[in-house]
């Protein structure tokens, strides 16, 4: 396993891989993705440059659920900010509904359905839903 990244995706289409990173840095992101470097590392995923993020502008995932441990508890983390409350004030949306499957499938109610516990290997988020945000000048189809 690797290192966490942030990726950033921009609301930009080219057909090449030249670009200008002091440019792109001024077009408007969808929220960033947290994903492991593996693809990176392994020369997967071509690198078209590198600029140093400033602390401000980085978008922590918002995380709320039912505390892991067995708890009477749930939490809210947002970056370095973590907090906990008991179940019983804050029960809402500790379930869902996983509308992509059949409501007769196991995996149709879900719990802790905000809950963002791990990340992956590869983005989160479709080229289809990229170029609709793209289109709509919105992340609005996120």
């Amino acid at each position: 396993m690797g290192k966490p990244l942030l990726i950033r995706i921009f609301h930009h289409t080219t057909n090449g891989i030249k670009q200008n990173i002091d440019e792109l840095s001024q077009i408007r992101t969808i929220p960033s993705q947290y994903i492991y470097d593996n693809h990176i590392f392994y020369g997967e995923y071509p690198i078209i440059g590198n600029l140093e993020m400033p602390k401000v502008q980085i978008d922590f995932p918002i995380s709320y659920g039912r505390v892991l441990y067995a708890s009477s508890e749930v939490y809210l983390q947002w970056g370095l900010i973590h907090k906990q409350k008991s179940v019983r004030l804050y029960d809402k949306h500790l379930t869902g509904i996983n509308k992509f499957v059949s409501e007769y499938s196991p995996s149709y109610k879900v719990t802790n359905p905000y809950s963002k516990n791990s990340i992956g290997f590869q983005l989160v988020i479709d080229k289809k839903t990229i170029l609709e945000c793209v289109e709509l000048k919105s992340n609005k189809p996120y």
